[in-house]
């Protein structure tokens, strides 16, 4: 992770991951709340990241698990700060 004060590290897994190509990204949304970081980030990734992350209506899927620095957080209370870890987690299926 980058040692810049403005970069928040952004840890990916399952279906995003795969999606993206990357464990976890480094990018500068520090100040920014946590939903906003995730519209930007869903904007940033493009067209195949979108409808993991937001309904037709752009609102966040309420099945994502979102933590920061490895805790659960309301992410519309929740303001980034440099150096801070958002962990996203999709729901999964299978059998």
């Amino acid at each position: 992770m980058s040692t810049n004060g403005n970069h928040v590290e952004i840890r990916l897994f399952g279906p995003l991951r795969a999606t993206i190509g990357e464990k976890s990204l480094s990018l500068p949304y520090a100040g920014m709340m946590i939903d906003d970081a995730l519209e930007r980030f869903a904007d940033e990734q493009g067209e195949a990241v979108r409808p993991m992350l937001f309904d037709s209506q752009g609102n966040r899927l309420r099945s994502i698990i979102l933590l920061l620095n490895d805790h659960t957080v309301d992410p519309d209370g929740e303001r980034l700060r440099g150096g801070d870890v958002v962990t996203v987690l999709l729901p999964l299926a299978g059998g």
